[in-house]
């Protein structure tokens, strides 16, 4: 289960924490009132408009508080891969004894799995010159091929080579899961999004006309392929219930003092267990969702490849400029995707 333990970093007053540098009295007082401000919104569950304003107070006077509320705001956004790395850079200033030091341990055990990995792959040598963009940031070649950590949301990639018209992609990455995106040369394309997308083109003899076929299979798999992807809609919408639920239940536990470590005192064995059978809903929630997704998803095209295939001979197909496969294994879930340029 997932702990939020921010309730403790806003009992931590500003004071105990010591400027990187000397700052003018009115700009130290600025920066500690913005500072109370972004506790204050942290406290009312504002983590967006506290994290701007802790941003703003952290670039006037550098401390080691702000930046731990930095990613206390930022993991609760789902930024999680920009929380985990300003925990790494606060990790060495919280001495032992702190009382800051179990909220910082926490967070190294608990956001690593919880980051998404964008991996870039190449089916070839790409052409001199070509550039990987990742939300506008170049990404070296030799980080082709490397699982990069990222926060969890909507990222663009753009892939630029001489000669040829920038090819720009949409992405969506997922809290804990890993998506690959292979890179392919040879279709030229302009913005297209990560959904599955094929673009068949019969060709037939036009002296010979197609015998008919029965329309029969084609509808039975379109029904399908709608029954899956409105269950998986139904599971995504259940598994947002049953995690929201989660962290209320698990804020509550924080703000009354209570853990789910049973060597502890304040140990709470109902509020735990019910905790847990939370995530544990959420997930397999996340997990059905996934599989009426690929089942909708196969029924769907399997109708689309029924009617546009020739009845009279094998069809030609142009090559398909952007594919999604999802995949799940045992250690690991996310989503394949091929783009071309």
């Amino acid at each position: 289960m997932r702990l939020r333990p921010f309730a403790l970093v806003l009992a931590v007053s500003a004071s105990v924490t010591l400027p990187v540098f000397a700052v003018p009295p009115d700009t130290q007082r600025k920066a500690d009132e913005m500072f109370q401000m972004g506790r204050e919104l942290m406290g009312r569950n504002e983590f967006r408009k506290a994290l701007d304003v802790l941003r703003e107070s952290q670039q006037i006077e550098p401390t080691r508080g702000k930046l731990l509320n930095i990613a206390v705001c930022e993991e609760h956004l789902g930024l999680v891969a920009s929380a985990l790395a300003h925990i790494r850079e606060v990790d060495p200033q919280i001495p032992a004894g702190d009382d800051r030091r179990p909220i910082v341990d926490g967070y190294l055990k608990t956001l690593p799995p919880r980051i998404p990995h964008l991996q870039l792959l190449s089916s070839s040598v790409l052409p001199e010159g070509t550039q990987v963009l990742v939300d506008d940031t170049d990404v070296p070649l030799a980080k082709i091929g490397t699982d990069l950590p990222m926060d969890a949301g909507v990222h663009s990639v753009i892939v630029k080579a001489p000669g040829r018209s920038n090819a720009a992609f949409q992405l969506t990455l997922e809290e804990g899961k890993k998506t690959t995106f292979k890179i392919h040369e040879g279709v030229e394309l302009g913005v297209q999004s990560s959904a599955a997308t094929t673009k068949p083109a019969a060709e037939t003899d036009a002296k010979e006309a197609s015998p008919a076929r029965s329309f029969v299979p084609a509808v039975a798999l379109g029904v399908v392929g709608l029954a899956g992807i409105g269950a998986g809609i139904g599971f995504v919408a259940g598994r947002e219930g049953q995690y929201n639920e989660a962290k209320q239940m698990n804020s509550s536990l924080i703000s009354e003092g209570k853990y789910c470590n049973p060597s502890q005192s304040n140990f709470d064995p109902n509020g735990c267990s019910r905790l847990s059978n939370l995530t544990s809903t959420t997930d397999a929630f996340g997990t059905a969702a996934i599989v009426s997704f690929v089942v909708g998803a196969l029924a769907g095209a399997s109708a689309a490849v029924y009617l546009a295939w020739p009845s009279n001979g094998p069809q030609k197909q142009q090559a398909a400029r952007v594919s999604a496969i999802p995949f799940v294994t045992v250690h690991e879930q996310g989503l394949s995707i091929q783009g071309y340029f």
